[in-house]
């Protein structure tokens, strides 16, 4: 399956092409110099395309599915002022139902274990209410604080929303997250849920079905 990557350079977003590329997928994204596109290419990027302006349109062309990391980074902490770019989703999903694309999987601004207070902060809850009303295939995962350490492969997934609000969940690898989204794209139990993940001892793809 070909595959855009919004958000291929970032921390996840590597892990995400890699772990596509390993599944046979056809991940394509894109990056601001030749360099970093050589870059995201020997971590299994099957095409990118270079844009200074960060303009996709070109690069979507030909996907069958979308994975959308927020630009708000996962890493920040609570009550940051971060604002999700919404021209760039809004963008995303006109272009994706032109082009026919039916699959997003949407990586969060909003954290799973942050508060209320905070989640309205930069109107990061807005893109999923965006993603869910305009009827595309849709899987919203939230995520707790990330870091760059070894995946264990394992998570506790949870369907109610804003359960872990507030409270310390525990850090993320990059890895885990990245193969939670890989695994939901094509994994049917997951299509048109939100969902949180968190640390736990559950293997990823079990937690998935569980859901």
């Amino acid at each position: 399956m070909r595959v855009f990557v919004f958000g291929g350079g970032e921390d996840i977003g590597e892990h995400v092409l890699k772990q596509l590329a390993h599944k046979g997928h056809e991940p394509v994204t894109v990056a601001e110099t030749k360099n970093r596109a050589e870059g995201l290419k020997k971590m299994g990027a099957a095409d990118v395309m270079i844009t200074r302006d960060y303009n996709f349109v070109e690069a979507i062309k030909g996907s069958e599915a979308i994975i959308y990391l927020a630009e708000a980074s996962v890493t920040s902490g609570e009550n940051k002022n971060i604002l999700v770019d919404h021209k760039a989703i809004i963008k995303t999903v006109e272009e994706a139902q032109q082009l026919g694309i039916n699959r997003i999987v949407y990586l969060s601004a909003v954290l799973a274990d942050e508060s209320d207070e905070s989640k309205s902060t930069g109107a990061k809850h807005e893109p999923e209410e965006l993603i869910r009303r305009d009827g595309i295939v849709h899987t919203i995962i939230r995520t707790t604080h990330a870091e760059a350490k070894p995946g264990k492969g394992m998570v506790k997934a949870v369907r109610e929303v804003g359960v872990n609000a507030g409270k310390k969940a525990g850090d993320l690898a990059f890895e885990d997250i990245a193969a939670v989204l890989v695994e939901a794209l094509e994994n049917e139990n997951v299509f048109s849920k939100t969902f949180e993940i968190t640390a736990g001892n559950t293997p990823i793809r079990e937690a998935l079905q569980a859901l």
